[in-house]
């Protein structure tokens, strides 16, 4: 988790079945990034850091966007990524997807716009100063959300 201002962009890198979910106050130009791992956590992840999940990792973000000056009622979304790499029935990536849109659905934050699923991975760039989320592909090239 990265929270930021103008001027910087935030960077996840390789992004397979992980989201990067990017939250942004257009009033205050707070902006930060979440890079997912894996949907909610257990009792067995205790002692995991809690940004590694959507839930509660999400909270979290927003607490802490909350703190650096962000205001949750103006809070929007963008997340990409949730791939589905390998062959594997666990479908990590369309899980992570449906954790974050539900945590943010839960939290009343818009999604403005979303890149998720398909098969190839993504690098994504968030611009704290216009709030665009930039998605790079090795198979589509790149598009801004």
């Amino acid at each position: 988790m990265k929270i930021s201002k103008p001027p910087d962009v935030l960077v996840a890198m390789g992004l397979g079945s992980c989201i990067g979910v990017a939250l942004y106050d257009p009033v205050t130009k707070v902006g930060g990034m979440l890079h997912v791992l894996l949907p909610a956590a257990d009792a067995m992840d205790k002692d995991a850091k809690r940004t590694k999940f959507a839930n509660p990792g999400i909270y979290d973000f927003v607490e802490a966007m909350v703190k650096a000056g962000a205001r949750k009622t103006n809070l929007v979304a963008k997340i990409a990524g949730g791939a589905s790499l390998l062959n594997n029935s666990a479908q990590v990536g369309q899980r992570n997807a449906e954790e974050c849109i539900k945590v943010l659905d839960e939290l009343k934050i818009r999604i403005e716009s979303k890149d998720v699923g398909g098969e190839s991975g993504r690098t994504v760039y968030f611009d704290t100063a216009t709030g665009q989320m930039t998605v790079s592909t090795l198979a589509k090239g790149k598009k801004t959300i």
